[in-house]
Parts: structure tokens; sequence; C-alpha cells
């Protein structure tokens, strides 16, 4: 007549371990000792569930947040000049791929997904205003060249 207590010890990367033992008939003391041991291990394994599950929402809101940049940044739209959005598309698939494993790194790569989706729309802007200008400078020398090309057909 034993008692059999089985212990799991849950380590980062998956490792289990199992401990056996046994327990003769009428060992309440031990018994007691192991549940509440059992107890705070369940604790300790809850807290760190809860602790990763924290990041990880962190980490899903930030990509939430760099998805929301990259489509108004898609939908952008200039004349001459659209954004280079490769960079930050990269570092929002690289978020995504890390969002379970590393969720600290993935709030990073999302963050920075965002911030070069808002840079290459900023980018495109300026050289879209850039290529207006050289456009009206280009439009503006045509129109004195034509100009002065019927001046002087007028004078000869």
């Amino acid at each position: 007549p034993y008692f059999v207590k089985l212990q799991f010890r849950i380590h980062y990367k998956s490792f289990c371990f199992i401990k056996i033992t046994l327990l003769e008939q009428g060992d309440f003391d031990e018994a007691e000792a192991l549940i509440v041991d059992s107890e705070l291990q369940l604790y300790e394994i809850g807290q760190g569930l809860n602790s990763k599950k924290g990041k990880i929402d962190e980490a899903s809101q930030n990509i939430a947040n760099s998805t929301v940049a990259l489509q108004r940044a898609e939908e952008t739209s200039f004349l001459l000049i659209q954004p280079d959005l490769s960079q930050a598309k990269a570092e929002q698939e690289l978020a995504l791929s890390l969002l379970y494993q590393e969720p600290e790194q993935a709030a990073v790569h999302a963050e920075n997904a965002e911030r070069l989706a808002q840079e290459a729309v900023d980018s495109a802007s300026n050289l879209n205003s850039l290529a207006h200008i050289v456009l009206i400078a280009a439009g503006i020398v045509a129109f004195f060249g034509l100009l002065y090309y019927l001046y002087k057909k007028e004078e000869a």
C-alpha cells in the first residue's frame, strides 16, 4: 500500500523532468509538503505564462499598429513617386515570425516597421515635391524657349 506521486518540473525550452516518489501509507506530513510544493510550482509556472502572455499581447499590439501604418503607406499615392515599403514589410514579416518565440524582439521589429513605413512615405513625398518643382522649371524653360523662338522668328 504505497501512494505514488509524480512530480513534473517544466523548464525553459520545454524540458520536462519527472520525479517519482513513493509515500508510505499514512505519511500525511510528506504528502502535505508535496502538495504545497506542487501548488508553488504551479503558481510559478502560471506567473511565467502570464508574463509571456503579456509580452505577446504587447508585441501583437505593436504588430497591429505597424500593419495599419503599412496599409496607410500603401494607400498613399503621389503623382510621380511611390513609397518604397520593402524594408518596412521585411521588418513586419520578421516581427510576425518572432511573435511567439521572442515577443520582445517581435515588438522591436514591429516598431521598426512602423517607423520605416512613415519614413518611406515622407521620403516619397519629398521626392514627389522635388519632381514637381523640376517639371515646373522645365515647363517654364520650355515656355520661355518657345517665346524666344517665336520672337526670333518674327524678327527674321
